[in-house]
């Protein structure tokens, strides 16, 4: 196995609108975007669409948002022995509005429920050997954990998009941090990457 990415898997609805809406408003669209996403996902996904042997640690539910993605793993190769699907949990999902005239995006997210216990991590037999690499994004702090404990030999990355507690646990054990503007701001606890420093 090349890469284990462990984290976030969602389905995305983009809706590209000329303007943000005003509240208590109608909008019309003429482009909508329906596909999976996630930071961790979308590693896996292409980097699997890319050639490389990917695996995917996640939690999903049991509707036909998780069954969407993953039909679009399966497409690319994907190993998602690692998912695990909750019989009485939804998938998340993310409404994004991209506004056409400044590029913003607007995330609204219906996040997943915990089944109460951690992702379970291993190296399935169907593997040919151990993740060369480990991507994580924060989401699933515990597993993220144990992958570093059951395969101490891979480089780990950490995509850390914003500051929360799985990214900073993270971020001081993995061997590469890529982070965005904002995480940088928010550890740095500046308002933007301006600013003198303190």
């Amino acid at each position: 196995m090349d890469v284990l990415c462990v984290g976030h898997a969602a389905w995305d609805i983009s809706m590209l609108v000329p303007n943000y809406p005003a509240e208590n408003s109608k909008a019309e669209i003429e482009t909508m975007i329906e596909c999976g996403g996630g930071p961790a996902a979308n590693a896996a996904y292409l980097l699997s669409r890319w050639g490389a042997a990917c695996a995917l640690a996640s939690d999903l539910g049991a509707d036909s948002y998780a069954e969407r993605i993953l039909a679009e793993f399966a497409a690319v190769g994907t190993d998602t022995s690692l998912v695990r699907r909750n019989p009485q949990g939804a998938t998340p999902v993310s409404v994004v509005l991209v506004n056409q005239a400044n590029g913003s995006r607007t995330i609204i997210n219906r996040k997943v429920r915990r089944s109460g216990s951690p992702l379970g991590i291993s190296c399935p037999a169907s593997w040919d050997s151990p993740p060369r690499v480990l991507l994580f994004d924060g989401h699933e702090l515990e597993a993220s954990l144990a992958a570093l404990r059951v395969f101490p030999q891979a480089k780990s990355v950490l995509d850390a998009g914003s500051l929360r507690e799985g990214t900073r646990v993270l971020a001081e054990r993995v061997d590469y941090l890529v982070s965005s503007e904002r995480f940088a701001r928010q550890t740095a606890e500046l308002p933007d990457l301006d600013s003198p420093e303190r």
